[in-house]
């Protein structure tokens, strides 16, 4: 199953409201630096978003909060332009 951040029924393009304690672009992030540099490339070459690996995992998808504030990615540019962004919460564990 394909989950995408975009959702009509919610408003507009899902983003998480703040950066999860493992977020891609901290510290503690869960991939090494290498993988982390390939998914931004993926990213950038293929015109899409990084998705929060916690939505993910619950079958969801919101763009990771650090991504939209940080890359330079048309559908984070444009999303907030048209008043199409819905920010959420991380999920609940266990949900």
């Amino acid at each position: 199953m394909t989950v995408d951040a975009f959702d009509r029924k919610a408003g507009g393009l899902k983003v998480c409201r703040k950066a999860c304690d493992e977020c891609l672009y901290s510290r503690r992030k869960i991939v090494g630096d290498d993988r982390r540099a390939s998914l931004l490339e993926k990213c950038r070459r293929d015109g899409t978003y990084f998705i929060c690996h916690k939505h993910t995992l619950r079958g969801q998808a919101a763009v990771c909060r650090r991504f939209f504030d940080e890359e330079s990615n048309t559908a984070c540019q444009v999303a907030p332009r048209h008043g199409i962004v819905v920010f959420v919460d991380e999920p609940k564990t266990g949900a």
